[in-house]
């Protein structure tokens, strides 16, 4: 049998990741196996080592591909040509908001399996420390000195948030939990649009 060319090898890795990334957002992490993974990209179980080592190293790789796919979905380039309180702003603007509560599916993972991080092994509970690790080193390095805490503070409760806000059937509370939670952080100079949330000037004190 000839060998899979490189391309074909990347292929098939991407259509693992989307995969698993689809299933652990729907039927959670626990609830999903190799096998169920493997048989929804169209392969078998033993096809699946030839790309992971394990359902954890496959995990880790869902983590940080949906860090690049999802920033990419919610902030597009505009936070690549702003830093400081500026970024900051813009993040939390982007982040904690309608945009993002109706696309499960594309935004940020952490929102939709939060519940279960407790309850993982410890092999994956490392990669999710070790991908938010990087992650925050990342954007405290935009969001300037003196904002790590703000930046911190933002994102776990925008997880919270996002999360109780698709769990809800009420659509007004849905949106005043995300109301309430923004001005935390950003005050009353929000303002919800028929495209998102657009920010005023300056951190809430």
């Amino acid at each position: 049998m000839p060998r899979r060319s490189k391309t074909e090898a990347a292929h098939t890795r991407a259509r693992l990741l989307k995969q698993a990334a689809h299933l652990f957002r729907t039927q959670g992490y626990l609830g999903t196996s190799i096998q169920d993974i493997t048989a929804a990209a169209g392969m078998t179980v033993g096809g699946f080592y030839g790309h992971f080592s394990s359902k954890a190293a496959l995990f880790g790789e869902v983590l940080q591909d949906n860090l690049r796919h999802s920033g990419e979905f919610l902030f597009g380039d505009k936070l690549s040509q702003l830093e400081g309180e500026a970024w900051l702003e813009s993040f939390i603007a982007g982040y904690i908001c309608e945009q993002h509560r109706d696309a499960a599916s594309r935004g940020c993972i952490l929102p939709a399996m939060i519940s279960e991080f407790p309850r993982m092994e410890a092999a994956s509970r490392a990669q999710l420390e070790q991908t938010l690790i990087q992650a925050l080193s990342r954007w405290e390095a935009k969001a300037g000195p003196g904002r790590e805490g703000t930046l911190l503070a933002a994102l776990c409760a925008g997880i919270g948030a996002l999360a109780m806000a698709r769990s809800v059937q009420d659509p007004l509370l849905s949106h005043r939990i995300l109301e309430v939670v923004r001005a935390q952080f950003l005050g009353d100079r929000m303002r919800s649009s028929a495209s998102g949330v657009e920010a005023g000037s300056g951190l809430a004190p």
